[in-house]
């Protein structure tokens, strides 16, 4: 009765009663959700993506023997194509277009996927150390050069307990020194001015000394790039359980194998090259005439410089001279000029030898060390480690061992399929309302 007569008898009818301000509040209830609903849907999104995520991150489910065989097969497949287009320089994949440095570095943890960047870079570095530093004296062609210096070079350095002295710096009469003594304790019964064959593998032999120690580092050091780009990959690719059961039994294993049958093949080649030298390449005596012919020519123009005179031009205010050679002085004097001491022609000749046979085993010792060694046993095949074809050859046993996941893990697993399926629920019901409350 107190409303009827009141003022609020003056209210519309739709805003009096309980039934009205039930109808009301529920009015004012849904468009408070209608507001909150976008955040809402972004929660229910971002916590199914993240445990999808979680989910993706375990890898496919390994309890049985062949949920195991087929995650390594997977594994096994992937490992394989990519460390394939890495020996092989194919750069197109998604392991390696991540995040490249500008400029190329072979010790970068990105750069080093590239393999066959790092391995070329790398026989680069090695052939010109070898050039550079592999002979024990470096002998200079002029006669006044300084004994016992340093030769500079700008190979790279080595940077490893191996690190090898920089070659010593001889004269051309110091070397001339040491070639006489070698030729006085090789002296068989040839004639004075000649010299025993001999001799030239001993001053090589001499000579070539650093070169087993320069072929080990570089050996090692490939192997070295291979190991840890194997290990980034593998690490990469699989659950960190699987790696440490994969690792160290199966692929650790294969690459102390094809290392140790690099050493054992340069150990071959370092035979060959301790043997005395055996060349049929016409550029060993190329070389060598060449040698010969650079003195003689050095030796004529000193012939002529000596019988050159100077004169002053007549009738000319200047002092401007015309050189006038005496050709017979010249001639006579490149002619006569003899060395009574037969040693030095003996120690000339072996020289020019010795330039030559280690210019050219050098070249070829640098390719056999690359191909036959560091190609051939470590590089070339270097996807084989871990293959499909590798894991079909494994027993259940074997894959169960490696493969499978840990009762913690599974029970993760279980956890968050369960919290997948709740989550993908609850979209299907937010999915449902958003329909219901579209105008």
């Amino acid at each position: 009765m107190y409303f009827r007569k009141s003022n609020f008898s003056t209210l519309f009818k739709e805003y009096v009663g309980i039934t009205s301000l039930r109808n009301c509040l529920s009015q004012l209830l849904f468009d408070y959700v209608k507001q909150k609903l976008s955040k809402l849907r972004k929660d229910l999104e971002d916590a199914f993506t993240k445990t999808q995520l979680f989910l993706a991150a375990m890898s496919i489910s390994r309890a049985t023997p062949q949920e195991c065989k087929a995650f390594l097969t997977q594994l096994s497949l992937d490992f394989y194509e990519v460390c394939k287009a890495a020996v092989n320089g194919h750069y197109e994949g998604e392991y390696f277009a991540d995040n490249i440095d500008r400029f190329f570095a072979a010790e970068s943890f990105l750069e080093r996927r590239r393999l066959r960047a790092v391995i070329q870079s790398k026989n680069g570095q090695f052939f010109n150390r070898l050039r550079t530093r592999g002979y024990k004296y470096h002998i200079g062609k002029q006669d006044a050069e300084t004994d016992g210096e340093v030769a500079e070079t700008d190979a790279a350095p080595l940077t490893s307990t191996a690190e090898l002295a920089a070659s010593i710096r001889w004269s051309k009469p110091r070397a001339m020194g040491w070639v006489r003594s070698v030729l006085v304790r090789t002296r068989g019964k040839e004639l004075l001015g000649n010299f025993n064959p001999l001799l030239v593998g001993e001053l090589f032999w001499e000579q070539s000394s650093k070169w087993q120690k320069m072929a080990e580092f570089h050996i090692e050091d490939v192997a070295d790039v291979c190991h840890r780009f194997l290990d980034d990959l593998l690490k990469e690719k699989c659950p960190k359980d699987v790696y440490a059961r994969l690792w160290s039994p199966k692929i650790e294993d294969a690459l102390k194998l094809r290392l140790d049958g690099s050493l054992k093949e340069m150990d071959k080649i370092m035979k060959d090259i301790k043997s005395y030298p055996i060349t049929y390449n016409h550029y060993y005596t190329d070389t060598i005439k060449k040698r010969r012919r650079e003195r003689s020519e050095k030796s004529l123009v000193s012939c002529i410089d000596n019988a050159t005179q100077h004169v002053m031009l007549p009738r000319c205010n200047s002092n401007h001279t015309s050189a006038q050679v005496d050709a017979g002085k010249a001639a006579r004097e490149y002619t006569d000029e003899v060395d009574p001491d037969m040693k030095n022609h003996s120690c000339e000749e072996a020289l020019d030898c010795l330039y030559s046979i280690y210019k050219l085993s050098q070249k070829t010792f640098i390719d056999n060390i690359i191909t036959q060694t560091v190609e051939r046993h470590i590089v070339r095949g270097l996807e084989k480690i871990f293959s499909p074809v590798t894991v079909n050859g494994l027993s259940d046993t074997e894959t169960e061992a490696i493969a499978s996941e840990p009762p913690s893990a599974r029970r993760q697993r279980d956890l968050l399929e369960n919290k997948i399926k709740k989550l993908n629920d609850g979209r299907c019901i937010f999915r449902g309302v958003m329909r219901s409350a579209a105008p």
